[in-house]
């Protein structure tokens, strides 16, 4: 198999373990071991992570997952509608200090309602630097609803920028969660 072929099967793996490594090195030694066609070639690219939620259905009926992604000392978040597979990115920003994803939870919002945050990456915007992700709650009968906005780090509110939509948790199951995507 030619190295262009190789390159383009291994093109999810690769941003897979990368974003899971703890460095180009690390994710380089996992792929030699899984890699039949030969060792690669470790090269200076930057290594791109991305993060994404717990997906929530629109009014029209596609699923969608807020994401972040994080490219050395930038970031930015994104839509990926799962039923395309595609991404919408917004700008890069600055990078806040603290880049763990973010859970929190209970958040309290501007309007008032509390629930789980889950964002990530933390931008250089706003005087402590913001998240943007989703806020997520239950309704009585268990079931997980979602909705998108951002979390100023400076007042600790969740500013939501949309209605609640209905999440692809399971009823009554542990929620939300974080998931790499190739």
């Amino acid at each position: 198999m030619s190295r262009a072929r190789r390159a383009i099967a291994l093109t999810g793996l690769v941003v897979g373990m990368l974003a899971t490594s703890t460095g180009n090195a690390a994710a380089v030694d996992l792929l030699e071991q899984g890699n039949p066609a030969g060792p690669l070639v470790a090269t200076s690219s930057p290594v791109i992570k991305i993060e994404c939620g717990t997906a929530l259905t629109s009014p029209d009926g596609r699923r969608l997952v807020r994401c972040g992604q994080i490219l050395g000392d930038q970031g930015r978040v994104g839509t990926l509608d799962q039923a395309t597979g595609t991404y919408t990115w917004a700008s890069w920003y600055p990078l806040y200090e603290s880049q763990a994803p973010g859970r929190w939870g209970p958040v309290p919002a501007t309007d008032g309602v509390s629930g789980r945050f889950l964002g990530n990456p933390r931008l250089a915007i706003g005087a402590a630097g913001t998240t943007f992700g989703a806020q997520y709650k239950q309704d009585a009968e268990g079931r997980w609803y979602g909705r998108w906005g951002s979390y100023d780090h400076a007042t600790g509110l969740f500013h939501p920028t949309g209605d609640w939509l209905r999440s692809s948790c399971p009823a009554g199951g542990t929620c939300p969660t974080w998931h790499l995507e190739p």
